[in-house]
């Protein structure tokens, strides 16, 4: 489930009990910037989710293979204006040098 969660800005009495549940039980967090986030999550003592990243620039979704899960969340960030690219697997990584940086390598990639 996708939760979009305004944070406070400056006062963190401010933030809801829901948002504070939403945040505690999230997998993963997409934010403007991961060190206000992690200072929001500390004072919260909320646990670091396994995946927190920043869409300030756009998110790249790294070896991607065509996983529907991945086009799901991809049409998500879509769907909230955030640009998503792709990075597919690169045969050989990371010992191929030629191949890596040839239009067959990280030419393919759209980031």
């Amino acid at each position: 489930m996708l939760h979009v969660v305004a944070t406070p800005i400056g006062n963190l009495a401010d933030l809801s009990p829901h948002a504070i549940d939403a945040l505690r039980g999230a997998a993963a967090i997409a934010c403007e910037d991961t060190r206000r986030t992690w200072q929001l999550l500390t004072h919260f003592e909320i646990p670091r989710p396994a995946e927190m990243f920043s869409y300030r620039q756009g998110v790249c979704i790294t070896q991607y293979r065509n996983q529907p899960a991945a086009d799901v969340f991809r049409q998500r960030l879509d769907g909230l204006g955030v640009k998503s690219y792709l990075h597919y697997p690169i045969e050989g990584y990371p010992y191929a040098i030629d191949h890596i940086v040839s239009d067959e390598g990280m030419g393919k990639n759209d980031y």
